[in-house]
């Protein structure tokens, strides 16, 4: 774990790396679903607003009601901080409405994007592994992970008397950020085998429910486990009940069968605007 890489923030370049590697991809897949680069590549910035939003103000959320569970001690805090669970939510709750700002079939376009949103979640949760950020509560399992001195787990750890000063680094902890990469990737490998295979819309909402689960079984093992984020995960889980139920009602013509990469015929034309 490196919190700087190359003399830059390690977290800071793996949403960088997420962007230059996740938008061409969604791109490319928008493309192979009929969908025009433009009002496909004004959306990947949207999620990308939006991703940042909802996870900030999940953060801030989580400070003013429960500042004495934020495990980043305040030297290190300053204004930094992200929820990544708040951003996922509110990226499935605005999807529909930047569809249809852009006037694209939502639905296609949520399954175009589906995999290159769940790859990019797991780079950025490479970036908090390698930052030492997000960290776990201590394991005596195989696969803990010590954090060198220098990272947030280590301040952590030094606040509350489970490190020294001059450790070089923590006991082993749990790497939560890894549970949640695994997540996502699981949730990026479900919705390509949905790709083709169901309804439209179904891949998203199945790789959906995949990182939002991973996400909350990750949390029972972050140190300590805030309270909010029995807000963040679980919540965020109702929204995509919503979205789900959405999607369903929108589907006024019955189940669509159409795989992604027919861009033209009778299933492009069947979704229409939606």
């Amino acid at each position: 774990m490196h919190p700087y890489v190359f003399g830059v923030p390690a977290y800071d370049l793996s949403w960088l790396t997420a962007a230059a590697v996740c938008v061409p991809f969604a791109l490319r897949h928008g493309a192979a679903a009929g969908l025009p680069r433009l009002p496909v590549a004004l959306v990947g910035v949207q999620i990308a607003l939006a991703l940042l939003l909802g996870a900030k103000a999940l953060y801030f959320v989580e400070r003013a009601f429960f500042p004495g569970e934020d495990p980043v001690p305040a030297a290190l805090r300053g204004t930094g901080g992200l929820r990544i669970a708040g951003g996922v939510a509110l990226v499935y709750a605005a999807l529909p409405f930047m569809a249809r700002a852009t006037r694209l079939p939502w639905r296609r376009l949520a399954d175009a994007i589906a995999i290159p949103f769940f790859l990019a979640i797991a780079i950025v949760r490479l970036g908090c592994f390698l930052n030492g950020c997000c960290f776990g509560a201590p394991s005596s399992s195989p696969w803990g992970v010590s954090f060198p001195s220098g990272t947030w787990a280590f301040a952590h750890q030094v606040s509350q008397g489970l490190s020294y000063p001059i450790d070089s680094h923590t006991p082993p902890l749990h790497p939560t950020q890894l549970y949640v990469v695994m997540a996502a990737a699981t949730a990026a490998g479900v919705a390509h085998a949905l790709r083709g295979r169901t309804a439209v819309g179904i891949p998203w909402i199945a790789g959906g429910s995949v990182l939002f689960a991973g996400m909350a079984l990750a949390e029972s093992f972050r140190a300590p486990r805030c309270s909010v984020i029995d807000i963040g995960a679980p919540a965020s889980a109702a929204v995509l009940a919503l979205v789900a139920a959405a999607l369903w009602r929108s589907a006024d013509r019955g189940l669509e069968w159409a795989p992604i990469g027919v861009g033209s015929g009778s299933a492009a034309q069947s979704e229409g605007g939606r």
